[in-house]
């Protein structure tokens, strides 16, 4: 029997960021700079079950909040543009805002490795006025 584990991770989702390298001399060290949105993700994915499936299927939906030049000025401060765009098609890419999310579950523990995963759904929302929704990332995971 599979099982379903979803939770929620609040804050502005952030991209894994890219592999820096520092000079000392003749040595050179590489490192993987850390955010505190991926920080938030690994304290969260170390409050749920561990997942000990041989594979899982993961969804994740992005939700940012609109920019203000989405909304009106004055009185339609608070009323969306007829211009503004229906889709989050902006940065940060889809699939970096993953690999940050997989990461950061994997070196919580949740599960071993990303490898594991058979199927990927990433979705990018706005949040539109009067959502109760958060900006964050809603995280689904399907065990088999």
């Amino acid at each position: 029997m599979s099982r379903f584990t979803e939770f929620k991770v609040l804050g502005l989702p952030k991209p894994q960021a890219r592999p820096r390298a520092v000079s000392r001399g003749k040595f050179v060290k590489v490192y993987s700079p850390g955010t505190e949105w991926k920080e938030a993700v690994k304290y969260a994915a170390t409050k749920q079950e561990k997942i000990t499936a041989e594979a899982i299927e993961v969804s994740l939906e992005f939700y940012f909040d609109r920019p203000k030049s989405h909304y009106g000025t004055g009185k339609n401060a608070d009323k969306l543009k007829a211009s503004a765009p229906r889709f989050h098609t902006k940065k940060p890419d889809v699939d970096n805002l993953a690999k940050a999310v997989l990461d950061a579950c994997q070196d919580a523990g949740l599960f071993k490795d990303d490898s594991m995963v058979l199927s990927l759904l990433i979705e990018k929302f706005y949040l539109d006025p009067g959502d109760d929704t958060k900006q964050g990332c809603k995280i689904s995971i399907k065990e088999y």
